[in-house]
């Protein structure tokens, strides 16, 4: 083990051996994320706002404990509380997630946008679905 740990500091003070073109860092595969707007009329109650949180803790839960990807949190305003996760499949986050969403009252008027692309990818292929 001792071995490794001096070659690791050689290269960090020497470079690496690889050459250039050798070096570069291996491309992930492409981060898709799943987005779930929900209708959200009164943000002042602080019930329906607990609501939301509880719905999101149960999404984080199943995302994580299936190895998904990751909930990146919340955000609400101007009507809707939004939902942000992220992975290798939209359509698995989605098949994990979307039965629990639509099974929620909250559900009612919502839709769930999975986005086959990172972020920064403006023209990346969306599918919508509506929660009815």
């Amino acid at each position: 083990m001792r071995i490794f740990g001096i070659i690791g500091t050689i290269c960090a003070l020497f470079g690496s051996l690889l050459s250039p073109a050798e070096a570069q860092p291996v491309a992930r595969q492409a981060e898709q994320a799943l987005i779930i707007h929900l209708p959200f009329a009164n943000a002042a109650h602080p019930a329906e706002r607990r609501a939301m949180e509880e719905l999101g803790e149960q999404l984080a839960h199943v995302i994580t404990s299936n190895g998904l990807g990751e909930f990146d949190g919340d955000e609400w305003g101007e009507g809707w509380y939004i939902f942000f996760m992220y992975g290798e499949s939209a359509d698995r986050l989605f098949d994990a997630v979307g039965p629990i969403v639509a099974s929620s009252p909250l559900s009612r008027g919502g839709h769930a946008v999975r986005r086959y692309g990172p972020a920064d990818a403006p023209d990346a292929p969306q599918v919508t679905t509506s929660f009815h």
